[in-house]
Protein backbone atom coordinates (compact mmCIF):
# COMPACT_ATOMS: atom_id res chain seq x y z
CA UNK A 1 0.00 0.00 0.00
CA UNK A 2 1.40 3.40 -1.01
CA UNK A 3 1.56 6.09 1.62
CA UNK A 4 0.56 9.73 1.33
CA UNK A 5 3.39 12.22 1.07
CA UNK A 6 3.80 15.91 0.34
CA UNK A 7 5.31 16.23 -3.12
CA UNK A 8 5.37 20.04 -3.36
CA UNK A 9 4.18 23.19 -1.60
CA UNK A 10 1.96 25.34 -3.82
CA UNK A 11 2.13 29.10 -3.16
CA UNK A 12 -0.42 31.58 -4.51
CA UNK A 13 0.37 35.29 -4.56
CA UNK A 14 -1.05 38.57 -5.83
CA UNK A 15 0.95 41.78 -6.21
CA UNK A 16 3.97 40.16 -4.53
CA UNK A 17 1.89 39.31 -1.45
CA UNK A 18 1.41 35.66 -0.54
CA UNK A 19 -2.28 34.76 -0.40
CA UNK A 20 -2.06 31.04 0.41
CA UNK A 21 0.45 28.23 0.84
CA UNK A 22 -0.77 24.64 0.61
CA UNK A 23 0.96 21.26 0.43
CA UNK A 24 0.08 19.03 -2.50
CA UNK A 25 -0.26 15.56 -1.04
CA UNK A 26 -0.03 12.53 -3.29
CA UNK A 27 -0.25 8.77 -2.97
CA UNK A 28 1.86 6.50 -5.15
CA UNK A 29 4.09 7.33 -8.09
CA UNK A 30 4.24 10.84 -9.50
CA UNK A 31 3.17 10.76 -13.14
CA UNK A 32 1.84 12.95 -15.94
CA UNK A 33 -1.57 13.10 -14.22
CA UNK A 34 0.11 14.85 -11.31
CA UNK A 35 1.62 17.37 -13.72
CA UNK A 36 -1.84 17.84 -15.27
CA UNK A 37 -3.29 18.72 -11.85
CA UNK A 38 -0.53 21.30 -11.32
CA UNK A 39 -1.09 22.80 -14.79
CA UNK A 40 -4.81 23.11 -14.08
CA UNK A 41 -4.11 24.75 -10.73
CA UNK A 42 -1.87 27.26 -12.48
CA UNK A 43 -4.56 28.03 -15.06
CA UNK A 44 -7.19 28.54 -12.34
CA UNK A 45 -4.81 30.77 -10.38
CA UNK A 46 -4.10 32.95 -13.40
CA UNK A 47 -7.79 33.26 -14.18
CA UNK A 48 -8.26 34.48 -10.60
CA UNK A 49 -5.47 37.02 -10.95
CA UNK A 50 -2.96 35.06 -8.87
CA UNK A 51 0.56 33.90 -9.55
CA UNK A 52 1.49 30.37 -8.55
CA UNK A 53 4.90 29.00 -7.63
CA UNK A 54 6.03 25.61 -6.38
CA UNK A 55 8.41 25.13 -3.46
CA UNK A 56 10.31 22.07 -2.19
CA UNK A 57 9.26 19.71 -5.01
CA UNK A 58 10.00 16.00 -4.91
CA UNK A 59 12.91 15.19 -7.29
CA UNK A 60 10.75 13.11 -9.64
CA UNK A 61 8.21 15.96 -9.87
CA UNK A 62 10.99 18.40 -10.79
CA UNK A 63 12.02 16.10 -13.62
CA UNK A 64 8.48 15.73 -14.97
CA UNK A 65 7.82 19.47 -14.75
CA UNK A 66 10.95 20.05 -16.81
CA UNK A 67 9.80 17.61 -19.47
CA UNK A 68 6.40 19.31 -19.57
CA UNK A 69 7.90 22.80 -19.81
CA UNK A 70 6.48 23.86 -16.44
CA UNK A 71 9.79 24.14 -14.61
CA UNK A 72 9.34 27.94 -14.60
CA UNK A 73 6.86 27.38 -11.73
CA UNK A 74 9.63 26.29 -9.42
CA UNK A 75 10.35 29.07 -6.95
Amino acid sequence: MARLRTIVVVVFAAHDFEQARRPLVHEGAIDIETVDVIARLRLSARRSGLEMTLHDPAPELTELLGLAGLDTLLG
